[in-house]
């Protein structure tokens, strides 16, 4: 039987510009703002009012022939990247999205988020009172651990800062399960529509990853989101960084019309793009 999904991960934009900036300059990172918590099912409103705004490059693994409903929602123009090179190319910064009918995943994500939070900012204020120590502990192993310990000169133990707090990578499991997770029914314009249909790939920045040394920020709050975003005038990632991508990984440019297409073209060839001319599509 042959795959439902397509070997190219398609991104739609419906600006002929950004299509041409997308082949030349790269992919620019927007930020989406999400209610991740439960859409309305059967009547039952959403919980938790769970919202987050992070930025990412959203694809999805539609066959191009199958997406009308996906351009008229995105935009008439888009280019293809084959999706094995992408997910070789990425680091596991890449994934399709873990669509889930109750919320219950979400929010299990987001206590974890919560929670490691809570423990970063108690251990700040422990580590600025009393830094800490290498102590070394052999384990029932024999393996010898170097842990961060803080003698308590109040009382006769040891804490463990290892111990209690989260790590980074524990961090970034609740950004990756944050980021990578989405309700089955989603609204959009006050319209419920199934999210699933849409087969979604994302790249996400993990939240407070450093670019250019520069930690990127998530948004927790839609209000400081639209705040945000107003002073930006848009919704990209303002730092200097775009996902420039061999051209060798092209595999579709899609436009919607013949005009486009000789445009492209010859842009293209000005660019010396040659290769690339032959990857054009009118649909």
């Amino acid at each position: 039987m042959k795959n439902s999904h397509s070997s190219s991960l398609f991104h739609f934009t419906r600006n002929f510009n950004s299509l041409v900036s997308i082949i030349q300059e790269g992919f620019r990172f927007s930020y989406s703002g999400e209610q991740i918590t439960r859409a309305s099912i059967s009547g039952i409103p959403p919980t938790d009012n769970i919202f987050v705004a992070l930025p990412m490059i959203s694809f999805c693994d539609i066959p191009i022939e199958l997406c009308e409903e996906h351009r008229s929602k995105y935009g008439d123009y888009a280019i293809g990247i084959n999706k094995d090179q992408l997910i070789k190319h990425t680091g596991g910064l890449l994934s399709p999205v873990h669509y889930t009918l109750t919320d219950n995943p979400i929010r299990g994500a987001y206590a974890h988020h919560k929670a490691y939070i809570e423990h970063l900012k108690r251990k700040n204020e422990i580590l600025a009172a009393r830094p800490p120590q290498d102590v070394h502990i052999k384990g029932h192993n024999g393996i010898v651990y170097t842990q961060a310990h803080i003698f308590d000169t109040k009382k006769d133990g040891i804490e463990i800062l290892s111990a209690i707090f989260f790590s980074w990578k524990e961090q970034e499991y609740a950004s990756f399960s944050l980021g990578f997770t989405k309700n089955y029914f989603c609204s959009h314009n006050g319209n419920e529509f199934c999210a699933y249909d849409e087969c979604e790939w994302r790249i996400i920045i993990p939240e407070d990853r450093e670019l250019n040394g520069i930690a990127v920020p998530w948004f927790w709050s839609e209000e400081k989101y639209k705040e945000w975003k107003q002073s930006q005038q848009n919704t990209f990632l303002d730092w200097d960084y775009q996902l420039k991508l061999p051209d060798e990984y092209i595999t579709d440019i899609i436009v919607p019309s013949q005009e486009d297409c000789s445009i492209i073209a010859n842009i293209l060839e000005k660019n010396g793009q040659d290769s690339l001319t032959n990857k054009i599509r009118v649909i």
